[in-house]
């Protein structure tokens, strides 16, 4: 879902953030008693195609920095996130919660409070009395998991070793929605009123799907294959599968799906010139796609016919300008300001690190 301009751009991401966040927000949008409310289910499957960026790209620039420097920094992707990534959604959780307190909107427990700015609302995040305001923190705790976890698995094992984890994982955690919904039900058991595929144990090989691609992308006989199986006739047909898959959920539905969404973004990303790369880099998706992550956030503010009766400010048109209007500060004020501090913090302990220890200096000197 997130990069930012001093990375290496890679064709079309953007356009396919714009893609999903916009099936987010007609989801949302759209009542259920409407003529266009088969639409809605699409809406959860926009933040499965987030999912499948964020595992590419993540993934790629962990492989970039392996390659460039030898291994993978942990402490400064932990960095890089942090700075990316809680500014703006602990600003957006303030906001609520003084919304909330001035009875705008409906007032926000400490507990919700603490649960999604802790990123646990994807197990604990459905009790008495939670607001619609924020529950799309579920689909940010699954990406907070992954970024948790996986740079430190690409980090300890390195990337060869890797080639040959993410299959089995590919194929351990569909095994385990399996065991899970037939014989553990570990959802209605410990988890009660959790949406079981918001748990993260279940669906994170929607995000590996996305680190396989960046891994298989590294090799350039898997990447002239890709580039010329995925044409705009394949992609095509993987678009209808992927249609099919939404509207049918036939068994190994997330599987199929993780899958499509990896060869839509192989497909696009490799031949970017296609008329499909060219629709996802035209310029008014490559905006929508920049400040994704903050129309995310404000979105669930704005669009609520599918929860709720809209006030008049959750009407369109003055929701999608309210929308624009708060995604566009929240990108210009707060994220990108944070993203260049984060750098300079950066740099700032590489510095640090480079600069001869004194002590050490000093001791094998007087040891000379």
């Amino acid at each position: 879902m997130k990069a930012h301009a001093s990375e290496r751009n890679i064709p079309t991401l953007d356009g396919w953030r714009a893609v999903a966040i916009l099936m987010v927000i007609i989801c949302h949008q759209v009542a259920r008693d409407s003529v266009l409310a088969p639409l809605r289910i699409f809406g959860t499957h926009g933040v499965y195609i987030f999912f499948g960026i964020s595992g590419f790209l993540i993934t790629s620039r962990l492989l970039d920095e392996e390659a460039r420097r030898g291994a993978v920094s942990l402490p400064e992707f932990y960095l890089r996130r942090a700075f990316r990534i809680l500014p703006p959604a602990l600003f957006f959780l303030c906001a609520v919660a003084l919304l909330g307190w001035v009875a705008v909107l409906d007032r926000m427990s400490l507990k919700e409070w603490a649960v999604d700015a802790f990123f646990l609302q994807s197990y604990v995040g459905h009790f008495p009395g939670r607001s619609v305001s924020t529950m799309h923190f579920w689909s940010l705790a699954v990406e907070e998991h992954f970024y948790l976890l996986f740079p430190s698995l690409l980090a300890f094992a390195g990337s060869r070793r890797l080639r040959r984890i993410i299959p089995l994982l590919l194929v351990a955690v569909p095994l385990w929605r399996w065991v899970d919904d037939r014989l553990v039900d570990l959802h209605g058991r410990a988890f009660p009123g959790i949406f079981a595929n918001y748990r993260t144990d279940r669906i994170f090989d929607l995000l590996l799907f996305g680190s396989g691609l960046a891994l298989l992308l590294r090799d350039e006989r898997w990447r002239s294959r890709l580039k010329r199986w995925l044409s705009v006739p394949a992609l095509s047909a993987i678009a209808v599968v992927f249609a099919l898959v939404v509207w049918k959920r036939p068994p190994g539905s997330l599987t199929i799906e993780g899958a499509c969404v990896s060869a839509f973004l192989a497909g696009t990303v490799l031949n970017s010139r296609s008329i499909y790369g060219r629709v996802l880099d035209w310029a008014p998706a490559q905006w929508i796609g920049r400040l994704s992550y903050s129309i995310y956030l404000w979105q669930q503010l704005f669009f609520v016919s599918a929860f709720q009766s809209p006030q008049w400010h959750q009407r369109l048109p003055l929701n999608v300008l309210l929308v624009a209007g708060c995604a566009f500060a929240s990108y210009h004020l707060l994220e990108q300001p944070m993203i260049a501090l984060g750098r300079r913090v950066i740099e700032r302990r590489r510095r640090r690190l480079l600069q001869p220890d004194p002590l050490r200096l000093a001791g094998g000197l007087r040891a000379g």
